[in-house]
């Protein structure tokens, strides 16, 4: 199962996300449901790299499942002083993320769970 977990502020606002696991929708290369969250996740850290003026902090472990390329793991987290500019691509940016990942679960939630947390410094692993 792959979990997505979105990270948002004190306020509610997204700031971030981690997303780890595989679906077992199907074999390694056939599952659509691991290719469409890999194609969701990776635009959104383009995007965010690519139209705020800093670009997020991202982590993808090398080692994550022992080498063996099962299993999927990222997080990213929007840097910590942004312009007002730069807040508001980004939410649009993770909102489209959120409303993707949605989709995804609305069809196939038996192999993606989605949460909202807050994050919290000593929370996460960045």
């Amino acid at each position: 199962m792959i979990e997505a977990v979105l990270y948002e502020d004190k306020d509610g606002e997204l700031i971030g996300f981690k997303v780890r696991g595989h679906a077992g929708y199907a074999d390694k290369g056939e599952d659509i449901v691991c290719a469409g969250v890999s194609a969701l996740v990776m635009t959104a850290i383009q995007s965010l790299d690519r139209f705020l003026s800093r670009p997020p902090r991202v982590e993808v472990p090398e080692e994550a499942d022992g080498g063996r390329g099962e299993y999927f793991y990222v997080q990213a987290l929007l840097p910590d002083s942004l312009t007002e500019d730069d807040r508001k691509t980004a939410r649009v940016i993770l909102g489209t993320l959120e409303i993707g990942l949605q989709m995804t679960v609305s069809e196939y939630g038996k192999y993606i769970l989605l949460r909202r947390c807050r994050y919290d410094s000593g929370e996460a692993e960045i």
